[in-house]
């Protein structure tokens, strides 16, 4: 049985893994090969982060940020990734929603899961059943212990096969 349910999950997370990197698979991916990463500091907030995070709690109470992007230039926005209680349990706690501030802290755009394409839905929720992001503890040690039965089976597979190997001569 342990053997089914790892070929099962392996399974799972192939499929999930390859749909997650399908844009390799296409001819554009290797003929745009002029990228140049460019680090370049963020300049000094125009605006005090906590007030306008005070905002947007009070627009969207139950949203809880986790990741900061700040704007790279003055005219750019600051990026808030986080989750709202009400989201599923599936979509991402840290980057379901997205509210952009303005260089005054305002408001001015939102990303909600919501508002997503289907498209965009799926590969959100692709993600996370992927990596095992969803569900607390209990999925992370499921996940733990699956990940270990291919190496296991390959052990204990090697080992009866000695064993037989054994009782042959």
């Amino acid at each position: 049985m342990i053997g089914v349910y790892a070929l099962l999950f392996n399974l799972m997370i192939a499929g999930t893994g390859f749909w997650m990197q399908r844009y390799v698979f296409k001819k554009e991916f290797y003929t745009a090969g002029n990228y140049t990463p460019v680090l370049k500091t963020s300049p000094a907030l125009t605006f005090h982060f906590d007030s306008a995070y005070k905002k947007i709690k009070k627009q969207y109470p139950d949203f809880t940020a986790w990741v900061i992007y700040f704007a790279q230039s003055s005219a750019g926005k600051t990026a808030v990734y986080g989750s709202r209680a009400s989201n599923a349990f599936i979509h991402s706690k840290k980057f379901a929603d997205l509210i952009l501030l303005d260089s005054a802290g305002k408001i001015s755009g939102t990303r909600l899961i919501e508002e997503n394409t289907p498209s965009d839905k799926y590969d959100i929720i692709n993600s996370q059943l992927h990596m095992g992001r969803f569900g607390g503890a209990g999925i992370k040690i499921i996940y733990f212990v699956f990940g270990l039965t291919g190496g296991l089976l390959s052990i204990t597979g090697f080992l009866l096969w000695l064993r037989r190997r054994k009782e042959k001569k």
